[in-house]
């Protein structure tokens, strides 16, 4: 697995340009994403390609609705409501650090995506590149490195790339980890194996 840094001036255009790169098609979920003007869902590549079918689950009322061709509907990740290898595309931004129970989720999405196809995951981590060092000079405090601030309720986890490696992206094909912007966002990318 790759470890790689994505230049961006923005998140919101990080995010975008990886998309971009992967070039969904086809039936595309999103897990966690919202109705919102500022979703994953409305970024500027899924109005330039349009979807055949998009959906998005959340699990909190108002964050339900239509927005861009994506229905945002009623539906814990932890137990996805479609059949086994229905999408062609999964994603999730900023979601699982929420989830208590982020395991489930990962395990849903890797059920519900075709083989073959792209898992795209963004999460707040931790990268141990110098540009993130936070260093202590005192010999038993050691090195550190920056990570994204607790910012909401149930705001549980940061990840590292090894998360990727030994768990969400294990045995998936082609799987690389960008880390972009400060603190670090990490957004893993790979594809289901056939």
């Amino acid at each position: 697995m790759r470890l790689e840094k994505w230049e961006g001036v923005h998140i919101d255009t990080v995010y975008n340009d990886v998309i971009t790169k992967i070039a969904p098609k086809g039936k595309v979920l999103g897990v966690g994403d919202s109705a919102f003007p500022h979703a994953v869902l409305n970024m500027q590549y899924f109005h330039d390609n349009p979807v055949e079918e998009g959906v998005a689950v959340n699990t909190n009322e108002k964050d339900l609705g239509h927005l861009n061709g994506f229905d945002v509907i009623l539906c814990n990740g932890n137990d996805i409501c479609y059949e086994d290898n229905y999408f062609d595309f999964v994603y999730t931004v900023m979601m699982l650090e929420h989830d208590p129970k982020f395991w489930l989720s990962v395990q849903e999405m890797h059920r519900v995506l075709k083989p073959g196809c792209p898992l795209m995951i963004a999460i707040p981590g931790f990268v141990g590149e110098p540009e993130y060092a936070v260093v202590d000079h005192r010999d038993h405090w050691g090195h550190g490195t920056s990570c994204y601030e607790n910012h909401t309720d149930c705001d549980c986890y940061r990840f590292s790339p090894d998360f990727f490696k030994f768990f969400a992206l294990k045995d998936f094909d082609d799987a690389v980890v960008y880390h972009s912007m400060f603190p670090p966002r990490l957004i893993g990318v790979g594809y289901k194996p056939k």
